[in-house]
């Protein structure tokens, strides 16, 4: 049951606290929660309202001001909450907007799962429900509440597929299709080796338009990108559905911040998103200066701006890699020069 999550108003109870470095994060606690800007707020909620379902949406335990207007363009509710106070407070709060409710939940992280009601709405204790991975449990409660969910957002794969390739604007190509193709195992996750994409660039067309639709990984998309090239080039984005690639302009950096380092004759790229603006889809300024030497791009981006970035130092550069943070390499997505073919691995220097 594939799904997508959408921080509504990040905190430090979520992605923040088992992700990245730890002086970072508590520097970030160390923040007033819950502050968020009306500009951030309208942002958000035009997300869940325009949303490609299913989505789900985690929202702070600690509302203030328009904050709860987030949740209007929500159809269910799961309320955890931590106490009789906590409880009524949000009960409260949640009168009248018409959510329908999933589940009551009280949260003791140390206490034994108690189901109190089945149905209609499921109620009772959860416990286990602790930071430290080692420390969690599983009980009744969570197996009760993910067969709800289930029950709610039950669309398998193919299925989400076949609704989201409907509105795909450009011929489509599918991570499935190409792993069927290549005989790479097919699950509710499809596993690439970056030596699969030197058999992806033998079964792709150069230059012709394509609407990719998948959650491979960054350098597969990439990859695809620039083989498209001069063609336009579309992705699926969990958040804001079908986007065609847009362009990339040699120019002042203003919806990124681009550290640049040479290492080895090789011209690095660190990327970051600019904290002054956000980053909607749209034209990308970048101020490398072009030359005709490998480029690597690394940083937590969204895959369309990996994608677009491919596009513009392809058409100069001598080849292109993407930093994979996770297998701690970098892989080449696009090459014209025989000592860096597509999908060679390099070690980080």
């Amino acid at each position: 049951m594939p799904q997508s999550l959408l921080r509504a108003v990040p905190d430090d109870d979520g992605d923040w606290h088992y992700g990245g470095d730890r002086e970072i994060f508590y520097r970030l606690c160390s923040y007033k929660k819950g502050d968020c800007s009306t500009a951030f707020l309208d942002y958000i909620s035009q997300a869940i309202e325009k949303r490609w379902l299913p989505l789900l949406v985690d929202v702070s335990g600690k509302f203030q001001g328009d904050q709860l207007d987030l949740i209007d363009g929500c159809t269910h509710s799961i309320l955890l909450y931590r106490d009789d106070e906590d409880y009524l407070k949000w009960r409260d709060r949640l009168a009248g907007i018409g959510l329908q409710p999933v589940a009551e939940l009280r949260s003791e992280p140390d206490a034994a799962d108690q189901i109190l009601e089945l149905r209609p709405v499921l109620r009772g204790t959860i416990g286990g429900l602790k930071r430290e991975i080692e420390n969690r449990r599983v009980g009744a409660i969570f197996g009760a509440l993910l067969d709800r969910v289930a029950g709610i957002s039950h669309y398998n794969a193919l299925e989400l597929e076949r609704i989201h390739l409907i509105d795909a604007p450009l011929p489509a190509l599918t991570e499935r299709g190409l792993a069927d193709e290549l005989g790479v195992p097919v699950g509710q996750k499809i596993f690439w080796e970056p030596w699969h994409l030197a058999q992806i660039e033998q079964r792709v067309s150069v230059g012709k338009p394509y609407a990719f639709y998948g959650h491979g990984s960054i350098w597969l998309t990439a990859m695809l990108a620039a083989y498209a090239w001069p063609a336009p080039y579309a992705v699926f984005d969990a958040r804001f559905g079908w986007l065609d690639v847009p362009p990339v302009r040699k120019g002042p950096e203003r919806n990124l911040k681009v550290m640049y380092s040479q290492r080895k004759g090789d011209l690095w790229l660190d990327i970051k998103l600019s904290q002054q603006n956000g980053l909607e889809p749209g034209p990308i300024s970048i101020s490398a200066p072009l030359a005709d030497v490998g480029v690597i791009l690394s940083g937590q981006l969204p895959a369309w701006v990996f994608a677009a970035l491919t596009r513009f130092f392809a058409q100069t550069q001598a080849w292109v890699g993407v930093d994979d943070m996770d297998l701690d390499c970098v892989i080449v997505v696009w090459s014209k020069t025989v000592s860096h073919p597509v999908g060679r691995v390099l070690a980080h220097q």
